[in-house]
């Protein structure tokens, strides 16, 4: 599920939730090291938002 607390031109603040990690069931494939601002983007859609984040793997 995924509730949104705030937007704004610069900041989304959200909850996302989803099943447990379970190693057994999910693939590593790759680790993130972080989350970066470079080229962030969210837009508001006609049914909903959508959000552009880079992930520095």
């Amino acid at each position: 599920s995924i509730r949104i607390g705030s937007v704004s031109s610069s900041y989304l603040e959200a909850t996302l939730e989803t099943a447990p990690f379970e190693p057994e069931f999910h693939e590593v494939l790759s680790e993130i090291k972080a989350v970066t601002y470079h080229q962030i983007q969210v837009t508001e859609k006609t049914n909903g938002w959508e959000a552009r984040i880079i992930f520095d793997v």
